[in-house]
């Protein structure tokens, strides 16, 4: 199991499921997260650098959450965002959530092995201090 990272704590991402809007809000926020991540990371690594690192987050968390290798089906872009939402639409909402939690997590420790922790964190910062979706506060208790 995936070590938690700060994206894993993206209010966003741990909402309560009742209902579904619930899957609707959850992705949201995680397209409006990865949309973050680009633009925070693009001029650093490049468009295809972070795509890299998406799709092998992609692949990687697919090993334990088979429903994101649907991901790969017909992408248009090495990060098609459409596709993820897409795919994350058609699982429960614990499913979702996991395997949402799982590439966030993965994307984030492999940019802690290429550039350390502490330039990944300054990096990444402001996307779990100030999370694109206005419907959920940060809660700093974990």
């Amino acid at each position: 199991m995936a070590t938690r990272t700060p994206l894993s704590s993206l209010p966003a991402l741990r909402c309560a499921a009742g209902g579904p809007t619930d899957l609707e809000n959850l992705a949201d926020a995680l397209d409006g997260t990865w949309r973050e991540i680009g633009d925070r990371l693009f001029g650093i690594f490049g468009q295809q650098g972070v795509s890299g690192l998406f799709q092998r987050s992609l692949h990687v968390a697919a090993r334990e959450h088979a429903w994101l290798g649907d991901c790969f089906q017909g992408a248009q872009a090495p990060m098609d965002l459409k596709l993820l939402r897409a795919a994350l639409m058609r699982q429960p909402f614990d499913s979702a959530s996991a395997g949402a939690t799982a590439v966030l997590d993965i994307f984030y420790q492999m940019l802690v092995g290429l550039v350390g922790v502490s330039l990944s964190e300054r990096l990444l910062r402001s996307i779990w201090q100030n999370p694109s979706s206005g419907s959920f506060a940060q809660d700093d208790s974990s």
